[in-house]
């Protein structure tokens, strides 16, 4: 499946430009402002084999003329992206996919590669001209191994019915319990589904959680997430005990008390 991110800005940047004549309102940008963005501040994908790219989709506002625009990045893996350094504009071309080559082979399995990339000129008024890009490799998940129960001493409640997935990645167990805050409190005012609570236990018991873990963004109420912020944990058999704390980064809200999460694994 083709990794093309693209929720279109174009409709937007049209709808505007066809309010007034289309080369009147590209000959306002061009003098220092192309009329040029992404679509999203933020992109998020995974990719596999047999996939070697991804796509970043680019719109402009006139399409009077062929123009080419320059981009920047902050990469740190040079190895395994390939990013091009412009993205052309043919005459009456509106979008534009930006074509990021990946090599596979040497990206890390369950890590998140993380990069700015930005387009040298301004943008339109409503426009992004910096987008922030998250890509992963997943990891292949043994699912439903059993039911893990979660006791919750900051939310002051349990669950025994949390669907959970493992992997063995090197020496180490990868715990995936799905949607935990969900089946802790299924509100659906206050609970955002889709969130995992993700760890890793090594040879030795030792627990850590990974960089991709979606253990963020578990509570939803008026204020915005509550982020789970691990400290550190033990494990006895089949039981591990988390030691947290909570925020609410939306309103640069924290609670001091470092709280006990249990988790029975299946």
């Amino acid at each position: 499946m083709k990794n093309i991110i693209k929720l279109s800005l174009l409709t937007i940047i049209l709808a505007f430009a066809t309010s007034c004549d289309v080369d009147q309102t590209g000959a306002r940008f061009l003098n220092g402002n192309r009329g040029v963005s992404f679509d999203n501040a933020k992109y998020r994908t995974t990719i596999d084999e047999p996939e070697t790219k991804i796509y970043i989709h680019v719109a402009r506002v006139s399409a009077s003329m062929a123009e080419t625009i320059g981009l920047t990045h902050d990469s740190q893996y040079p190895d395994i992206f390939t990013i091009p350094q412009t993205v052309s504009f043919t005459q009456g071309e509106y979008e534009k996919n930006i074509e990021i080559h990946i090599d596979i082979s040497k990206m890390m399995r369950g890590k998140n590669y993380v990069f700015n990339l930005k387009l040298e000129e301004k943008t339109s008024f409503a426009g992004v001209n910096t987008t922030e890009i998250t890509v992963s490799r997943p990891l292949p998940w043994i699912e439903n191994i059993g039911y893990s129960t979660y006791i919750s001493d900051w939310y002051g409640m349990s669950a025994d019915s949390i669907p959970t997935d493992s992997v063995v990645v090197g020496t180490e167990i990868w715990y995936r319990l799905r949607e935990w805050f969900y089946y802790l409190d299924p509100d659906p005012d206050y609970v955002h589904k889709g969130y995992d609570l993700v760890f890793i236990v090594d040879m030795a018991n030792n627990i850590s959680v990974p960089e991709t873990a979606q253990n963020t963004g578990s509570w939803w109420d008026e204020d915005g997430y509550a982020y789970f912020n691990f400290i550190s944990a033990t494990k006895t058999d089949r039981t591990v005990e988390f030691q947290v704390k909570y925020d609410l980064p939306e309103v640069g809200a924290a609670w001091s008390t470092i709280y006990t999460e249990t988790v029975i694994l299946p």
